[in-house]
């Protein structure tokens, strides 16, 4: 799951690599012959289930810049489908990758066309895999990675050019922008180290002629080469700087430091720079179809599930032993519990031998309980009388209470009778017919009052009481106010007394007045 295996196929041979954890553990060459294809056959039966990443370092590339219409999704995928079956119509490998968006006009996107041309170097290769059933994973053009490279060593330029020597060649790669955006190879004849400078001075001018014809760059462009691995003081024999050309030199000691593999090994396989990037981090896109990688898709899911049976299993163990802890604490509590209930229970034996004994039992007791309880929860007070009363004599400081009386009947025409009422603890109220019609009780009131220092006005007294009953009505919980007695008797059969000639020594009678009032309805939950 954590294992890699890496291939790096040349028209001469194929170098393996086995990575772990982005360590290389291994590394082996197999020649382009029968020898070769049956020992690579042994090599991937040891490596059964190991995902393959396959670099392609050959001569036949094909690079191109097009424009598409701005789209995304399964849009995007369908005309990225039509446009390569168009440019490479009998190819089998082939991609594109992103590069940007246009600036201008209708902002369309910009995708880099990649394929490869002449598959021989990399299909005996492809046929034992597809054979074996092993899981290959992808099929890269060495370009692809050197953008990995690029990143890695952490060198930028507007324009740069990567230059490095393999096995198979001298590769030239071309970066604007940090973006790939061509690559060519060269093969190295045989020849002394004198002379390989100065073809590589002519490559370089080459395919900076190329470029030009390609309007990748300009005539005044300065072009940085990177050099990777081409050895010690190329660019001082070829005085660069004087040939227009900026140059970044990183030797064998170099390279292997950053990439953390040995000197010994790079030198002679100067590849395992490129598989250790692709070993690290995978490109965007890459050149085979889906149904080369259909094992590994499978090979994928399978550990994919895997994994998330291992995760399912390691939160259903947790969970099971953090269950565990709590059931051993739930029984610690119960049996603590039950301790105490036993004590309780003894105590509680002992107190009630020391009960009095009763004839009523348990239930009888319970149910007189609940009763008193519905009963107190429905008592009425003369409460909202009295809190009526005293809010309407507030406003009227010329009044004096001296009598209230508060009655609960089911009779509104009550009279108020004070020797009937000193006897009404006594009496027993009869039914009539006039109760509420909810069947509740009514609460009345009468209320007796007199004019503080009446001084004969009746007319002002009488208005006294008319504004006390005025203001008796504004309470919301009042149903209704009778003026039973009035200040002053207005009665045509009342007798007048007392003489005229003494104003003085003739004393006056108090203006005492009584109210009814009836409070309306309270309901009972």
């Amino acid at each position: 799951m954590f294992s890699k295996l890496i291939l790096c196929a040349s028209p001469t041979r194929l170098i393996a690599g086995r990575w772990r954890f982005g360590k290389c553990l291994s590394c082996k060459v197999f020649a382009h012959d029968q020898a070769g294809f049956d020992a690579f056959r042994l090599y991937l039966l040891e490596q059964a289930h190991t995902p393959i990443y396959l670099i392609a370092d050959a001569v036949d590339e094909d690079y191109r810049i097009e424009t598409v219409p701005h789209t995304f999704g399964a849009a995007r995928s369908e005309l990225l489908a039509r446009k390569l079956g168009q440019i490479y119509r009998n190819i089998q490998y082939r991609t594109a990758q992103f590069v940007g968006r246009e600036q201008e006009k209708r902002k369309d996107d910009r995708f880099l066309f990649m394929a490869l041309n002449n598959a021989d170097c990399i299909t005996p290769w492809i046929s034992l895999i597809e054979e074996l059933q092993a899981p290959l994973a992808g099929i890269y053009l060495l370009p692809m990675v050197s953008q990995i490279v690029l990143d890695r060593l952490k060198i930028k330029a507007p324009d740069l050019l990567l230059t490095v020597r393999q096995s198979n060649g001298l590769r030239q790669t071309y970066f604007q922008n940090g973006k790939l955006r061509i690559s060519r190879m060269t093969q190295l004849p045989s020849m002394d180290d004198s002379k390989l400078t100065e073809f590589f001075l002519n490559e370089t001018e080459k395919t900076r002629l190329y470029l030009i014809s390609q309007r990748l760059i300009g005539r005044e462009t300065r072009l940085k080469l990177l050099l990777a691995g081409m050895g010690d003081g190329i660019s001082r024999h070829l005085d660069l700087e004087r040939q227009g050309f900026e140059s970044v030199e990183l030797g064998i000691e170099e390279i292997a430091k950053r990439f953390g593999l040995q000197p010994a090994a790079l030198e002679q396989f100067h590849e395992l720079m490129h598989m250790q990037a692709l070993a690290s981090r995978v490109p965007s896109v890459n050149l085979a179809p889906t149904t080369q990688t259909k094992t590994y898709f499978i090979l994928s899911l399978r550990n994919a599930i895997n994994l998330g049976s291992l995760v399912v299993l390691a939160s259903g163990i947790i969970l099971s032993a953090y269950y565990l802890l709590q059931t051993d604490d739930l029984n610690s509590q119960r049996a603590l519990a039950q301790r105490q209930t036993t004590q309780q229970e003894i105590l509680y034996g002992e107190v009630a031998k020391n009960f009095p004994k009763t004839t009523f039992s348990g239930d009888e007791l319970k149910t007189a309980v609940e009763m008193a309880q519905k009963l107190t929860g429905h008592i009425t007070t003369p409460q909202r009388l009295m809190l009526v009363v005293s809010t309407a004599l507030d406003r009227a400081p010329e009044i004096q209470l001296n009598r209230l009386r508060w009655e609960l009947t089911d009779d509104i025409d009550v009279k108020d009778d004070e020797k009937q009422a000193q006897s009404s603890a006594k009496a027993v109220a009869q039914p009539t017919a006039k109760m509420a019609g909810n069947g509740s009780l009514y609460e009345i009131g009468f209320v007796d009052g007199e004019i503080r220092n009446f001084v004969g006005d009746y007319h002002a007294a009488m208005e006294s009481v008319t504004r006390l009953v005025a203001q008796l009505k504004k309470d919301k919980t009042i149903d209704q106010v009778v003026v039973v007695q009035q200040p002053v008797n207005t009665s045509s059969l009342s007798s007048l007394q007392g003489s005229t000639l003494d104003g003085q020594a003739q004393q006056l009678p108090a203006a005492l007045f009584k109210l009814k009032v009836v409070l309306k309805q309270e309901a009972h939950s």
